[in-house]
């Protein structure tokens, strides 16, 4: 994933090498669960309010 777009009524866009996909999500806690076409990717919200997937995923934060 190259950028997350949170939008209104638990939508998001994921973008992904210019590629955009809508997906939906939930929050569970500190968890946000995104809804992506190959199952489902958990993010957790850190101390700054960054959205961190590990290693492997990435961290994202506001602009």
């Amino acid at each position: 994933m190259d950028k997350i777009i949170i939008k209104e009524g638990l939508m998001a866009d994921i973008v992904f090498l210019g590629s955009v996909t809508e997906v939906s999500y939930e929050k569970t806690g500190d968890k946000i669960k995104f809804m992506i076409p190959d199952g489902a990717q958990i993010l957790t919200i850190d101390q700054q309010g960054c959205l961190d997937g590990g290693t492997l995923v990435g961290r994202y934060c506001k602009d």
